[in-house]
């Protein structure tokens, strides 16, 4: 039985690492791009895809970091077997939240997925990166509620 056209198994999957130039030769112009909501030197492209998939890329540093895959008619156990099997490059994947969250074997790409159809890859890497500058601005908003430092008097 051939793949239903809407599922994943018919989506070129972006490989992470690449540089953005890559995925515009595979998918062609992105339909919308803006800045990712949690890293500010990261940006978020949309493409669509075979006329029933939305593709949103993560570049970071000039290469890609994330790609989620939002089906217009998804096929969840179909499309995440797609996903690990593709992004698993013939590794195990460890389960860090059961049903949402994995990371492969050698700890560089995780993979999540929580109310189909999103299903998203990162790099570890990226992963990191988005953390630390939560805590930086988590550490900047405590500064700004602690108020001016006053001098002691001489």
């Amino acid at each position: 039985m051939a793949p239903n056209p809407s599922t994943l198994a018919s989506v070129p999957m972006v490989k992470l690492l690449t540089p953005m130039e890559h995925v515009r030769t595979q998918y062609g112009s992105p339909s919308g791009s803006l800045p990712h909501d949690a890293v500010p030197d990261a940006t978020m492209h949309d493409f669509e895809v075979a006329g029933s998939v939305l593709v949103r890329t993560t570049e970071w540093n000039g290469v890609v970091h994330e790609a989620v895959y939002i089906p217009e008619n998804p096929m969840p156990d179909d499309d995440l077997r797609t996903v690990a099997e593709v992004y698993g490059e013939g590794q195990e994947w460890n389960t860090m939240s059961e049903g949402y969250m994995y990371q492969r074997a050698d700890g560089l790409v995780r993979l999540w997925c929580s109310a189909m159809p999103p299903i998203g890859v990162g790099t570890v890497e990226f992963s990191k990166e988005r953390r630390r500058v939560y805590d930086l601005n988590k550490a900047d908003e405590a500064v700004r509620e602690l108020g001016p430092v006053e001098r002691a008097a001489e």
